[in-house]
């Protein structure tokens, strides 16, 4: 009969945590690839369309941190958790509340990538509307437009007033004004509003006159027969 020596728990945990330190030690603390191609598909005056592509990587579907700071400072704004929906592909994410006319600095990473190559981008200047004209002048009013971004502040008076009529937020390329007097010169200028606390400054006027009112039709009279 064999005779055999008893181990103890500790000599047959040791070829356990072998097996796991052999088979493991790769995938503990493992990095993947960092994205790459940044660019940005657009920016506004107060917002970019930023982009990047994500290769196959060893851990998937682990969310992105994107950094963005002014160029030539040295504090980041992080946004994280932005979706990593799968690899091969590329993620796009509109970063909002930026400054007109400013040069930016941005990076980006995987839950489990170093940061990519940093990118740059710079936004829209804050600008006023350019192109305006006045269409269809009629006697007591005429359409104005414009052309740039959105929202508007529009400024219309008489020419010669110093008072101004205001209307604001419009979303659109052009406005009727109405109850106008007929063979008046007039003048509208438009201002952009780039964001909740920075506007562009006005357009130079822009100068229309209403038509003339053609008389009502005087209709028919007699006229009695005078004797002297």
């Amino acid at each position: 009969m064999p005779i055999t020596t008893p181990t103890s728990p500790r000599a047959r945990v040791w070829p356990l945590l072998f097996i796991l330190l052999v088979c493991y030690a790769p995938v503990w603390g493992q990095t993947c690839n960092a994205p790459t191609n940044l660019g940005d598909a657009g920016t506004g005056t107060s917002s970019a369309n930023l982009y990047w592509y994500y290769a196959t990587a060893p851990v998937a579907n682990s969310p992105f941190e994107l950094q963005v700071r002014v160029s030539g400072t040295t504090s980041w704004s992080t946004i994280s958790d932005i979706p990593n929906p799968t690899a091969n592909t590329y993620t796009y994410y509109l970063v909002p509340n930026l400054t007109p006319g400013t040069t930016y600095q941005w990076q980006v990473r995987s839950g489990c990538s170093p940061y990519s190559t940093s990118a740059t981008f710079s936004t829209a200047a804050c600008v006023p509307p350019v192109y305006l004209d006045a269409r269809v002048v009629l006697p007591t009013s005429a359409r104005v437009t414009w052309s740039g971004p959105t929202p508007i502040t529009l400024e219309w008076q008489q020419q010669g007033s110093t008072t101004w009529n205001t209307v604001a937020s419009l979303t659109t390329a052009g406005y009727s004004l109405t109850g106008l007097t007929n063979n008046t010169a007039y003048q509208f200028r438009v201002q952009t509003l780039c964001t909740a606390t920075q506007n562009s400054s006005f357009s130079p006027p822009f100068s229309f006159t209403t038509g003339c009112q053609r008389p009502t039709s005087p209709g028919t009279y007699e006229v009695g027969a005078t004797s002297v």
